[in-house]
């Protein structure tokens, strides 16, 4: 069961409560956390999460998640991240995300922080955005004690974005892994 924490280890960094749920629990979430539970299958798997991005006073948001898998990720002979994009859930009538101005998630293991997706074009308008995976590589050796994968989470909101709800942004990210 994947094991996340909602409380903000940096509230000044930032005020964005980020993700509900993890069907598969493969690798992403901005800042909150949800449960989750993997069970290792071969394939391509698609994985939906949803986070909440709200209003900061100094645009910057921090977030990471920790998720648990059943099993043991090296039973697996690899697992790699093919693609993530992201579109706006609610509030209802919401165009594009023109209120981030860029995003980073880093796959860590103990001290080690590797790169793995970004994000930093979020045209007015565009609807679903794909986000640049950096990290081509097994993500398998990121998880801690072969079962727990930590992501953490950085980026800044457009500072010119002025229609932010009181709720913020309900966010959906839509990710492939290719587990063999």
């Amino acid at each position: 069961m994947a094991t996340m924490n909602r409380r903000d280890p940096q509230p000044t960094l930032r005020r964005a409560w980020l993700v509900r749920s993890l069907a598969l629990g493969a690798v992403m979430a901005l800042g909150l956390s949800s449960t989750s539970c993997l069970a290792l299958a071969a394939g391509v798997h698609d994985t939906e999460i949803d986070f909440l991005v709200a209003s900061s006073p100094n645009n910057r948001f921090f977030g990471w998640t920790e998720i648990t898998i059943d099993g043991n990720a090296n039973e697996a002979n690899s697992a790699t991240i093919q693609a993530v994009t992201l579109d706006v859930l609610s509030p209802a009538g919401t165009g594009d995300l023109s209120f981030l101005q860029s995003l980073e998630g880093k796959l860590v293991l103990d001290e080690t922080k590797t790169i793995a997706v970004t994000g930093n074009k979020f045209p007015v308008g565009e609807q679903a955005v794909a986000l640049r995976v950096i990290f081509t590589d097994d993500i398998r050796p990121f998880f801690k004690n072969g079962s727990t994968l930590r992501v953490e989470w950085t980026g800044t909101m457009n500072p010119k974005f002025t229609k932010w709800p009181a709720e913020g942004f309900s966010v959906r990210g839509r990710i492939k892994i290719d587990i063999e």
